[in-house]
């Protein structure tokens, strides 16, 4: 798979050499060009699962990992199920939370894992930014030998949970907004000297690895979907999202059979694919209501594309809203505002882990790097 910089394709890389260099040299991200169409699709989304991300994962890196190797690395790395939940008729959620984090980015943090292992780069900083993506890669990471796990926390998401996070990881509260930690971390990820000083990756969209965890959680929400239901369907993707947008795209371009997709983020609508849309924080708390009414807890990301689809899928339309983690992590939300004893999430009842407070500034990062 030919991987271009989003901003200018002369910059070219391997996967192997985008995932230990995630940021371009003139500050893009890495993306497939061009995008191989699949002419099977039908016949792709009737296999199994693993067997379906082992085939369609060798058709994309195939001269870079063998058939075994793919085999292996999927057995290992996405060994949790992905359930469709039935709303009502013609609407659906497919659940994404049922791996050992409990949130949708174990799949990207534990192939990235699994890739790494074939990586020639010596990689030694992992940078993850949220808290999902800390507690995953906490977990994915926790025994890679040689690999530092840096966590940036905003303090508005909330403590880190202890269980199941490795000796290697190192966690910080930042104090500034999602987007602030984000800039913060990319400015570090851009800077080519610390880049090649600390082996500096990361687990966020701007890492290939992640987007095509996101690829293959795509196909299977559409086998499902396909199983119940043969029309293409409409897709309801949360704005906390990023990566299953830019997957959704690529899924299409590949020939998977999607109808529209609705989001709360920007995108490219050229393709006619995309109908942007926005959810009011009193709409959310409708939606919520909604959602519970429906029988399937209100966590606000579920609740937010839910909302988002409820006014823009036609009479024919089917809509797939993705659920990207477990109610648990707003329990106490839940709890307050609709009454719901919910459980927490596994294994947070073992404490929280003790954090350093950063500023949200690439200077106060590289410090401490």
């Amino acid at each position: 798979m030919r991987l271009v910089s989003s901003r200018n394709p002369c910059h070219r890389a391997s996967l192997m050499e985008a995932i230990a260099r995630p940021i371009a040299p003139d500050g893009g991200i890495y993306v497939p060009d061009p995008v191989a169409c699949f002419r099977d699709t039908r016949a792709l989304l009737k296999m199994g699962f693993r067997p379906r991300c082992v085939e369609i994962l060798h058709r994309c890196l195939g001269d870079e990992l063998d058939r075994n190797s793919l085999e292996v690395l999927v057995e290992r790395s996405l060994d949790f199920p992905v359930a469709l939940h039935a709303l009502r008729k013609g609407l659906f959620v497919l659940e994404l939370f049922h791996g050992p984090s409990a949130c949708v980015q174990d799949a990207g943090a534990r192939l990235l894992a699994g890739l790494m292992v074939h990586a020639e780069h010596r990689l030694h900083t992992l940078l993850a930014v949220g808290l999902e993506e800390a507690i995953a890669a906490g977990r994915a990471f926790g025994t890679t030998r040689g690999l530092r796990v840096v966590a940036l926390v905003p303090r508005s998401e909330g403590p880190l949970p202890l269980a199941g996070l490795g000796a290697n990881i190192q966690a910080f509260a930042v104090e500034g907004t999602r987007q602030e930690v984000e800039a913060m971390a990319m400015a570090c990820l851009g800077d080519a000297e610390l880049r090649s000083a600390h082996g500096l990756t990361c687990l966020g969209t701007a890492n290939i690895a992640v987007r095509l965890a996101a690829l293959l959680l795509c196909f299977e929400g559409l086998a499902q979907i396909s199983a119940h239901w043969g029309d293409a369907p409409v897709l309801g993707i949360p704005s906390g999202l990023p990566d299953f947008q830019d997957a959704a795209f690529l899924a299409h371009r590949m020939g998977l059979p999607l109808r529209a997709i609705v989001t709360g983020m920007e995108g490219d609508t050229t393709a006619g694919l995309l109908r942007p849309a926005r959810l009011e924080p009193g709409d959310l708390r409708h939606a919520q209501w909604e959602l519970n009414a429906c029988g399937f807890l209100p966590e606000p990301q579920t609740a937010e594309a839910f909302g988002l689809l409820q006014g823009r899928l036609g009479l024919a339309d089917v809509g797939l809203i993705l659920a990207p983690r477990h109610p648990g992590f707003d329990r106490e939300e839940l709890g307050s505002a609709f009454n719901l004893d919910v459980a927490p999430p596994p294994g947070w009842e073992e404490g929280w882990m003790e954090m350093k407070l950063l500023e949200a500034s690439a200077g106060a990062l590289k410090m401490v790097l």
